[in-house]
C-alpha cells in the first residue's frame, strides 16, 4: 500500500486565515492591524468576511500579502433569542473582485428565510454567478444538525 498525501512535499505554501472580522462588523481591529498582526504571526493571507458587508481590502495586497474580498452572510430563525437562534452562516470569498463592481459593493443578501433551503442554494447560484465561491461555517456553533443541513 503507497502512502497518499494530503499536501505535496514541494511547492509554496502560505499560511492563511480564511474567515476573519474587523471593526466593520463584529472585529476588534482595522484590516490594516489585522494585516500586522496576522503578519507578525507568519500568515500572509487573510479572507475578510465581515457579517452582511461585502468589502475589498486590495490595497492592503502586497508581494507577500493577499488579502480576500468576501463577506459572512446568516440566515437565522425567527423569533427567538439569538442564543438559542440556528442560523446558516455562510462565507463568500470573491474569485475575480475586479468584476460586477457595483452589484458587489450593494453587498446582495439573501432573504431571512430559515426554512427556505431552495431559496438559500438559488443565492448561491447567484453569488456563483458574480464570481464568488461559498464556504459553509460552523454549523455547531450555529446550533445546526444534520436534518440542517442535508439538503
Amino acid at each position: 500500500m503507497s502512502k497518499k498525501y494530503l499536501l505535496s512535499k514541494e511547492g509554496n505554501f502560505y499560511k492563511a486565515n480564511l474567515h476573519s472580522h474587523t471593526v466593520f462588523s463584529d472585529g476588534m481591529l482595522t484590516p490594516e492591524q489585522s494585516k500586522e498582526a496576522y503578519k507578525k504571526e507568519g500568515y500572509s493571507i487573510i479572507a475578510f468576511t465581515d457579517h452582511n458587508i461585502y468589502k475589498n481590502h486590495k490595497h492592503l495586497n502586497d508581494d507577500s500579502f493577499l488579502a480576500i474580498a468576501g463577506y459572512e452572510i446568516d440566515i437565522n430563525e425567527k423569533g427567538k433569542d439569538w442564543q438559542i437562534t440556528k442560523t446558516y452562516h455562510i462565507n463568500l470569498y470573491d474569485t475575480n473582485p475586479e468584476e460586477n463592481i457595483d452589484i458587489k459593493e450593494k453587498t446582495p443578501l439573501p432573504k431571512q428565510d430559515y426554512n427556505n433551503i431552495k431559496m438559500l442554494n438559488n443565492y448561491i447560484k447567484d453569488m456563483k454567478k458574480l464570481g464568488f465561491i461559498a464556504c459553509y461555517n460552523h454549523p455547531y456553533w450555529s446550533l445546526q444538525n444534520y436534518d440542517d443541513i442535508k439538503t
